[in-house]
């Protein structure tokens, strides 16, 4: 299913101008920070229970996606020392590690990896 983008709102021509004191604003930005919404979405869905147009992700959901890239990175770093153990007849480069603690290396990031896909799938 397509996201609907911000730009598409069609028929949403009317404007609500609302005043929040400073400590009610951030209340409500810090509110709809953690619903992974913005804060014109976040009042629409918990005052009219309208649909979410855009969904941001969610503090949580921003420390997952960069961890997910880190495990990335670390597995390629992994699977260079695995190339270069290959190479090691020709070098002293890795002297003392062996295959299987490679192998027990990636995987490790794999598990964690397939952990994370599989707690972001499930809305984090």
């Amino acid at each position: 299913m397509k996201q609907q983008r911000k730009n598409d709102y069609k028929g949403r021509e009317s404007k609500v101008e609302v005043r929040f004191f400073p400590a009610e604003k951030a209340q409500l930005q810090l509110l709809a920070a953690e619903a992974g919404m913005t804060i014109s979405d976040f009042i629409r869905v918990r005052t009219i229970s309208a649909k979410r147009i855009i969904k941001k992700a969610t503090p949580l959901r921003e420390v997952l996606i960069k961890l997910l890239a880190e495990l990335g990175k670390i597995g390629s770093n992994v699977n260079q020392m695995a190339r270069a153990l290959n190479r090691r007849q020709d070098s002293e480069e890795l002297k003392g590690i062996s295959f299987d603690e490679i192998n027990n290396v990636i995987a490790d990031v794999g598990k964690a990896t397939d952990k994370l896909i599989k707690e972001l799938n499930r809305g984090y």
